[in-house]
């Protein structure tokens, strides 16, 4: 029937094609595009002022991206842009105070560099809670499309 060479060449051709299509899940898996928000939150600056809405993207993956364009959209699905308030013009407050928190926002403006294992912080004042952000970047996040949405929970600052 089978030689006893026939039987191992048989044997090392299968445990090297499941090594071959192990390495092959296991690098498809390493490499796989991911990017994260976090940390998310609402601050309320003054009683007459707009929320404060802040939050992280994160990228967890081994890859860099450039992120193009952040869209946030509230529950009707129109967009939201930042309002431009300036808390130290508007509110009673101190400019030169050395204060915990930074009340400037800092909305997406031009394309930025997200690298491995990295972070970026946005912020915007918004008239409405955003219910959606919408990222979009140079290369694929969500297997064929450049743009990934995303549904965060703001939980209020203290």
């Amino acid at each position: 029937m089978f030689s006893l060479i026939d039987i191992l060449n048989i044997s090392a051709a299968w445990i090297g094609a499941i090594t071959g299509v192990t390495g092959l899940f296991y690098s498809i898996f390493i490499n796989r595009a991911r990017l994260l928000i976090t940390d998310a939150c609402a601050m309320e600056v003054a009683d007459e002022a707009p929320y404060k809405y802040s939050f992280d993207i994160v990228n967890p993956s081994n890859s860099t991206y450039t992120i193009k364009s952040i869209q946030l959209f509230d529950d009707d699905g129109k967009e939201i842009k930042d309002n431009n308030f300036d808390p130290y013009e508007t509110l009673p407050l101190h400019k030169y105070v050395l204060r915990k928190d930074d009340l400037h926002s800092y909305p997406f403006e031009v394309d930025e560099i997200i690298f491995p294992h990295s972070s970026i912080t946005y912020s915007y004042y918004l008239d409405s809670l955003p219910c959606k952000i919408k990222v979009k970047t140079s290369k694929r996040i969500r297997f064929i499309f450049k743009h990934k949405s995303f549904h965060p929970v703001f939980y209020k600052a203290k």
